[in-house]
C-alpha cells in the first residue's frame, strides 16, 4: 500500500509476528524479503525505514536453515536482480549479509563451507560495485568475515581486489587497529578510584550542627548556673 501510515503499521505488525513466530516464519522469508526491498527503494523515508526494520528483524530473529540457506539466497538473488537504479537495495543487502555473520544462532552454519562460499561470493561482488556506498558496506561485511568467521576465505577475496578497492579496505582495517589501540591505552591509563571527599555543602552543614550543639551546651550550662545561684540564695534566706 502506498499510504505511508498503512505501510508503516503493516511493517510494524509483521516485525512483531516475526519475533513471535521465529522459526515458524522461515518458509515465508523469501517472499517478504523481496517485498520489503521494494519498499526500501521508496523515496519516502518512513516507508523505506519500515521496510529496512522488517528485513533486519528477519535476519536477526530467525535462524538460517542448514538445508536451504533461504535468507542468504534470497538476499543474493535480490542483489543480482538489482540494477544500477537500485543501489539503495544493494547497500542494504550488504548490511543484512553482515548481520547474518554476527548472529549467534548462525554460529554452527558459519562453519559450513558451502554457506561461507556463498557469503564470500556476494561480498566479493559488492566490494567491486560501481557505487561507493555499496562498496563501503561490502568492506564492512568483508571485515566481519575476516575477524569473526573465516580469515582464510576473507584473505582470498582481499587478494583479488582491485588496487583502488584494496587501498580502501586496508584503510578500514588500519582504522580498526588504531581504534583498538586507543581503547587499550585508555583502559590502562584509567586512574584508580579515589576516596570520595565530602562536598562543601556537607562540610558546612556539619559545622553549623557543631555550632548549634555548642550553643545548646552553653545555654544548658548557663541554665545550670542560674539554677545553682537560685538554690544558694534560698538557702541563705532560710539561715537568716
Amino acid at each position: 500500500d502506498r499510504r505511508t501510515v498503512v505501510c508503516k503499521e503493516a511493517c510494524k505488525q509483521l516485525s512483531a509476528i516475526i519475533k513471535y513466530r521465529q522459526k515458524d516464519f522461515y518458509p515465508f522469508v523469501g517472499y517478504f524479503i523481496e517485498r520489503c526491498l521494494e519498499i526500501i527503494r521508496s523515496n519516502i523515508q518512513v516507508m523505506s525505514q519500515s521496510g529496512d526494520e522488517c528485513v533486519t528483524t528477519i535476519v536477526t530473529s530467525i535462524p538460517e536453515s542448514a538445508d536451504t540457506y533461504l535468507i542468504l539466497r534470497s538476499l543474493v538473488s535480490a542483489a543480482k536482480d538489482s540494477n544500477s537504479k537500485y543501489t539503495k537495495s544493494k547497500e542494504h543487502i550488504m548490511k543484512y549479509v553482515r548481520h547474518l555473520m554476527l548472529q549467534s544462532h548462525n554460529a554452527t552454519l558459519l562453519k559450513d563451507n558451502t554457506y561461507t562460499d556463498e557469503l564470500c561470493a556476494i561480498i566479493a561482488i559488492g566490494c567491486e560495485d560501481a557505487d561507493a556506498t555499496v562498496r563501503s558496506r561490502s568492506f564492512e561485511a568483508l571485515k566481519t568475515l575476516q575477524l569473526n568467521v573465516d580469515a582464510t576465505k576473507a584473505q582470498t577475496i582481499v587478494d583479488h581486489l582491485s588496487p583502488g578497492a584494496l587501498r580502501k579496505y586496508q584503510q578500514l582495517m588500519n582504522d580498526e587497529e588504531a581504534s583498538k589501540e586507543e581503547n587499550s591505552k585508555a583502559t590502562k591509563a584509567k586512574p584508580a578510584a579515589k576516596t570520595p571527599v565530602p562536598s562543601k555543602g556537607k562540610v558546612r552543614t556539619s559545622v553549623r550542627e557543631m555550632r548549634e550543639q555548642m550553643q545548646k551546651k552553653k545555654q544548658q550550662s548557663n541554665q545550670n548556673s542560674a539554677n545553682g545561684n537560685g538554690d544558694a540564695k534560698s538557702t541563705d534566706q532560710k539561715k537568716n
